[in-house]
């Protein structure tokens, strides 16, 4: 069951369905692309580690409106180059 993997995000498949408007999309396959998805989650969660599994999911709330096409038959897809935006970084400073 797909959930987004984005820190503190609490969109479930078995919570939101797609007729509320939250979708889920996979992790690109193109390395560059990927590793930028990988570094934006990797930051917002606060783990250096974190590797996406071949499950992982980010919901639709993390990208923006533009960020959509919408096919012929009525499906939702990111385009290209979307990445996720809507997500909470925590921002250390040191003086």
């Amino acid at each position: 069951m797909p959930s987004c993997v984005v820190k503190a995000c609490k969109n479930y498949m078995s919570k939101l369905k797609k007729s509320q408007g939250i979708t889920y999309h996979r992790f690109p396959r193109k390395k560059n692309r990927r590793d930028d998805w990988v570094l934006i989650i990797r930051n917002c969660r606060g783990e250096n580690n974190w590797n996406p599994s071949s499950a992982s999911t980010v919901c639709s709330a993390h990208f923006d409106e533009i960020d959509f096409m919408t096919s012929a038959k009525g499906k939702r897809y990111l385009v290209p180059h979307s990445i996720p935006k809507r997500v909470n970084f925590i921002v250390f400073v040191f003086l």
